[in-house]
C-alpha cells in the first residue's frame, strides 16, 4: 500500500503535538508532510502537495473546517479527510458528511481508533466515532456551532456590517433591496443568538468571521 502522506490542520498546539506524535511514531505507515493552523492556508496549499490524508479541526482561523472540505472537494482531489473536533453536534456531523468528509471524530478519540480510521481505505462509508449519534449528548458545545449555520451571503453581510456599512450601503454594494438585507440581518442575529451590533462585532472577532 505504501506510506500514506498526512497533512494536519489544527490550531491548538497541545493537541497538534499529540497528533504529530502519533503520526511520527508510526513512520512505517504514515509520513507527516506538513501541519498548519489556518484553514485558508491549508485549503490553498494541499492541491500543490501529494497528500493522502487530511486531519482537520473545524474551528480554525481563516476558512473553517467545512469551508476547507468544500474547497478541496471542488478540486476533485483523491484525498481522505478526517474531521477531529470537540463538537459532538448532530447538525455538524451531518454537515461534515454532506460537504465530503470521510470521518468524524472527537478529540477524546483513542489512539487505536484514530489509527483504525487512518488505515481504513478511502471509500463511500462515512465513519462516525462510536457514541456520537445521540442528539442529547453534547461535549464542549459553544457558539461556533452556530457560526457554521451561516450562509456565505450572511458571512459577507456580517463582514460589511462590522466594517461600519449601513444597511443602505450594503444593499447598494450587493445589488439587493434594503428589505432583503434587513431580513438577512435578522436571520444572522437569530442564528448567532446575539441581540445587537456590539455583540455581533465581538462575535465576528472571536470566531474570525472577518477573513
Amino acid at each position: 500500500m505504501g506510506i500514506k502522506k498526512v497533512f494536519i490542520c489544527e490550531d491548538h498546539q497541545i493537541f497538534l503535538d499529540g497528533l504529530v506524535s502519533i503520526i511520527t511514531s508510526h513512520s512505517e505507515e504514515f509520513e507527516l508532510v506538513e501541519s498548519a493552523s489556518n484553514g485558508t492556508y491549508t485549503a490553498k496549499k494541499i492541491p500543490f502537495l501529494n497528500i493522502d490524508i487530511l486531519l482537520l479541526d473545524l474551528n480554525i482561523p481563516g476558512f473553517n473546517g467545512f469551508e476547507v472540505i468544500s474547497y478541496l472537494r471542488e478540486q476533485k482531489l483523491d484525498l481522505k479527510i478526517i474531521v477531529i473536533t470537540m463538537y459532538d453536534d448532530p447538525t455538524m456531523i451531518k454537515k461534515a458528511k454532506d460537504v465530503g468528509a470521510n470521518a468524524y471524530l472527537l478529540k477524546d478519540v483513542s489512539e487505536s481508533t484514530l489509527l483504525e480510521v487512518l488505515r481504513h481505505p478511502e471509500g463511500e462509508k462515512f465513519f462516525i466515532q462510536e457514541g456520537l449519534t445521540n442528539p442529547d449528548h453534547t461535549l464542549f458545545k459553544e457558539s461556533f456551532s452556530n457560526v457554521v449555520k451561516l450562509t456565505m451571503r450572511e458571512k459577507e453581510i456580517v463582514q460589511l456590517v462590522v466594517k461600519g456599512n449601513t444597511t443602505q450601503q450594503i444593499a447598494d454594494f450587493l445589488f439587493l433591496s434594503v428589505n432583503t438585507i434587513e431580513t438577512h440581518r435578522r436571520n444572522i442575529y437569530r442564528k448567532l443568538e446575539i441581540k445587537n451590533l456590539s455583540e455581533l462585532i465581538g462575535f465576528a472577532n472571536k470566531y474570525d468571521l472577518m477573513n
